[in-house]
């Protein structure tokens, strides 16, 4: 999953690069948007998205878990990152 999540992303940041690329001068305001959203797949793909960060959202998907919570789950997984 977190390899698979890792790939969505690399897609995404080549589809939006490309994007950038043709875009005119007159779209400025829609290209800095677009070049905002490239830096936030830069650093997600930078973030090291490994198993132990998704599995607790993905273990507990059989019992209904939402997105809110899958949030959450990976939330803590960071804060208890830094602690350590």
């Amino acid at each position: 999953m977190a390899t698979t999540l890792v790939h969505y992303f690399k897609e995404g940041l080549s589809r939006l690069e490309g994007v950038v690329s043709n875009c005119s001068k007159e779209d400025s305001e829609e290209k800095d948007k677009r070049i905002e959203t490239i830096e936030s797949y830069k650093r997600l793909i930078n973030l090291g998205v490994h198993r132990t960060i998704l599995k607790k959202s993905i273990m507990t998907i059989p019992y209904n878990i939402g997105d809110m919570e899958c949030v959450k789950y990976m939330k803590e997984h960071f804060i208890q990152c830094e602690k350590d």
